[in-house]
């Protein structure tokens, strides 16, 4: 699964570093493309797992289970997370402006 990996410049200022799992790139909400680079892209959305308090294996864990959820989907990842014994409130569906990304790495 594709997870991409960039710093963030939010409009406040403030920089961050961001993963997110399968990403998608995206015209306005509903109209995704496969490549970053195309003019009509305004967002990158995707899952963002919250790692405070959790270790790189649970990290893992849950990247896993957004995997298998993707190749077999039958619930909401909600309840698939909780099938799973994860807590759904530490993943998170974000989008990020093309303009405040930055040093964006696409990870096959």
């Amino acid at each position: 699964m594709k997870k991409a990996k960039f710093e963030y410049l939010k409009e406040d200022g403030s920089k961050s570093e961001r993963l997110i799992i399968n990403p998608s790139f995206l015209k306005e909400s509903f109209n995704s493309y496969k490549d970053f680079n195309k003019n009509d892209v305004k967002y990158l959305s995707g899952y963002e797992i919250n790692p405070e308090g959790l270790s790189q294996e649970q990290l893992l864990a849950y990247e896993n289970c957004i995997k298998e959820y993707y190749s077999d989907i039958f619930m909401t990842l909600n309840e698939f997370l909780e099938s799973k014994g994860l807590n759904p409130k530490n993943v998170n569906m974000k989008s990020f402006k093309k303009e405040g990304i930055k040093n964006l790495n696409i990870i096959e």
